[in-house]
């Protein structure tokens, strides 16, 4: 976003708002004046991009956050503790939203912004079988995918599943056996099932094999996640995905570099 343009300007304006106002909010449930915390934090969310700049992780960015919102807070006549509060709390917040929009936006958690092209698609049998509703045929050209983009991890052994229900392109997981289960996102393109599939199996079916399970290890999901998008985006031309598949790639290696990042 920038502050350049006439939407970017707006988007500042309404961003500093609609903080300023929590902000304001909190400070008076702190026995505070609202002024004083709607100024602190309607500015450090004017100033957000610093801490993100500034320091790795989410800790580390938090307190550069509550730094400036308490600095500016003392600077309106305020006190730098409630400013201080009121910063970090619109900083965690609106990290969390963030987080939260890049995730649904991507497809990783729900909406999918790549519109369906099933052009590429090698054969007509075969983009009936990707829009089939029996799972038979969605595994079906799954399999056949498998085969054209010659995806495969030397010795492993696994399921491969179609779940209409599920909101993710693709599910690894392990649970007496090792699985691979494709969403309906997965099938939105020819060349989005075959990275979905090359990041199920190449990557996250090589590590369960290699690795074992993940076992509750602080960043272990995260680790993972960020090495399967680093290979999307390396293998896009063998797969070939659009400039939009591969932005959403990265957007997703992004978030999850972030949350990874704010674990250490």
């Amino acid at each position: 976003m920038s502050i350049t343009t006439s939407e970017g300007m707006a988007a500042y304006a309404k961003l500093a708002l609609v903080s300023g106002v929590t902000g304001g909010v909190m400070a008076e449930l702190q026995g505070g004046r609202f002024g004083n915390g709607f100024v602190s934090a309607g500015a450090s969310a004017v100033l957000s991009p610093i801490p993100e700049v500034a320091a790795e992780g989410a800790a580390g960015q938090t307190v550069i956050a509550a730094v400036i919102g308490g600095t500016v807070s003392e600077l309106s006549g305020g006190k730098f503790a409630n400013g201080a509060i009121a910063a970090a709390f619109q900083f965690a917040v609106g990290r969390s939203i963030a987080a939260r929009r890049t995730s649904e936006a991507s497809g990783d958690g729900g909406g999918d912004p790549i519109p369906e092209d099933l052009s590429g698609v090698p054969t007509d049998r075969l983009r009936a079988m990707m829009t089939s509703s029996d799972p038979a045929d969605r595994v079906g050209a799954a399999r056949q995918a498998i085969a054209y983009f010659k995806i495969k991890v030397p010795g492993a052994r696994y399921e491969l599943r179609y779940d209409g229900n599920l909101k993710y392109r693709g599910l690894t997981e392990l649970n007496g056996g090792l699985s691979v289960t494709l969403g309906p996102p997965a099938y939105r393109s020819w060349s989005q099932l075959g990275a979905t599939l090359g990041h199920e199996i190449e990557v996250h079916v090589a590590q369960f094999t290699v690795d074992g399970p993940m076992g509750g290890k602080p960043g272990e999901y995260d680790r993972r996640e960020v090495s399967a998008y680093e290979y999307n985006i390396r293998q896009s031309s063998r797969f070939g995905n659009s400039q939009p598949e591969i932005e959403v790639m990265k957007n997703l290696r992004d978030y999850h570099l972030n949350r990874l990042q704010g674990n250490r």
